[in-house]
This record gives structure tokens, sequence and C-alpha cells, in this order.
């Protein structure tokens, strides 16, 4: 069991978990070959029904940029802990922020981060997440 705690130690300060990653902690302790062969075979399982397919449908609700509004102050892309968002060169000689689809999550961080309001969430509105709150904050409660 040491060897375990070692390996726990030796890689604690990696993330549980990151963009289409996992870091798998050591089993709490000795498991079946059986048992070891069965999850790898769920693991290929899932993979393989991304690989069956020459295109992968994403989750639509990803933030979208507004070139002309957008001043490139690159705010965007510091706060974003998938680093969606990047710097891209426009058509006519500027710089405008630029989001990649493959990698944006949604959660609208940019979004609220964005000092010209150029990026939105077309999933979330400004409208809609107000509303959620005043339901939030409602007096009476909806049972």
């Amino acid at each position: 069991m040491r060897c375990w705690n070692n390996f726990s130690l030796m890689f604690s300060h990696w993330p549980a978990s990151a963009s289409g990653l996992r870091a798998a902690r050591p089993p709490s302790g000795p498991i079946s070959a059986a048992a070891v062969a069965a999850k790898a075979s769920a693991a290929a399982a899932k993979a393989s029904v991304f690989l069956a397919h020459d295109e992968v449908t994403l989750d639509p609700a990803v933030a979208q940029v507004d070139e002309e509004r957008c001043r490139a102050c690159g705010e965007c892309t510091e706060i974003c802990q998938f680093h969606a968002p990047e710097l891209v060169a426009t058509a006519d000689g500027g710089y405008a922020a630029h989001i990649n689809a493959s990698l944006c999550k949604g959660c609208g961080t940019c979004a609220s981060w964005c000092p010209s309001g150029a990026i939105t969430c077309h999933h979330f509105t400004d409208r809609q997440i107000t509303a959620q709150i005043d339901a939030f904050f409602a007096e009476e409660a909806v049972p």
C-alpha cells in the first residue's frame, strides 16, 4: 500500500479532471485482473463511439464574438480556463477575439468579463440570467 501513497503524493498537483482528460487515482485496494480488463473494455467502448464517426457534433452552447465590437483587449483569453478564446487577425488588419468551438464549454465567463460586450452566449442571455437570479431571491418560494 505504500507505493499507492507515494503515487498519490507524487501526482497530487495534477487536476482531478481537465477538458477531455481524466487523471485516475489508484484504487483503494487490490483489484482482480478481470475487473481491470472489464474497466479497460468499457473505456475502449466509450472511445470507439467517437472514433466510429467522421464528424462529432458539438454542444451548441458556445460563446460568439461580434468582431466589430471587440477591442482585442485580451481579457477573454486571460480569464478562460478552457483556452477557447484567442486573438486573431481580422480582414481589416486589426485583431479580434475568436472562440474555438471545440474548446468552449459555454460557461459564459468570457462574456461576463468582456468590457465591450462583444462576446455573447446565445444559450444564456443576460435577460435569462437576471430572471433566474430574481426567481431565486423571490420572497415567496414556489413548491
